[in-house]
């Protein structure tokens, strides 16, 4: 197994792109200089799995995918084989995403529940006041 550490920090370079973060925002959220996070995405100094996980937390991305993209377990695979695991990764990280966003929108469902049932609460007793 070999990690591609070039893949690694063009991810991360594309994943902030994508998100419209910039690299002072970046450090900021990882209370770190924009000097440091740039090392990091650029590949300059090594990552621990902490940091690693703090970027992907702030980006909201799937760890399992990012790492499934830069470990290659066997550089001499069939081209097709390679082809057909890349789109099963990116399946499984689909499948990941769905799983993470029905999660969040199940949590946010119950807390609009929550306020919407407060708020009822507090409209019948400002009309029992008023009687």
């Amino acid at each position: 197994m070999k990690v591609d550490i070039n893949k690694l920090s063009m991810l991360l370079l594309q994943i902030r792109l994508s998100k419209g973060f910039s690299q002072s925002y970046m450090a900021h959220r990882l209370n770190i200089s924009q000097k440091a996070y740039c090392y990091l995405e650029s590949g300059r100094c090594k990552m621990d799995l902490i940091r690693f996980l703090q970027i992907l937390h702030v980006t909201d991305s799937a760890p399992m995918c990012i790492i499934k993209e830069i470990v290659e377990e066997n550089a001499f695979n069939n081209p097709m084989e390679v082809e057909l695991n890349t789109l099963k990764a990116e399946l499984g990280c689909l499948i990941q995403r769905v799983n993470h966003l029905q999660a969040h929108n199940d949590f946010l469902k119950n807390a609009l529940e929550r306020l919407l049932l407060l708020n009822s609460e507090k409209i019948v007793s400002c009309k029992d006041a008023l009687d």
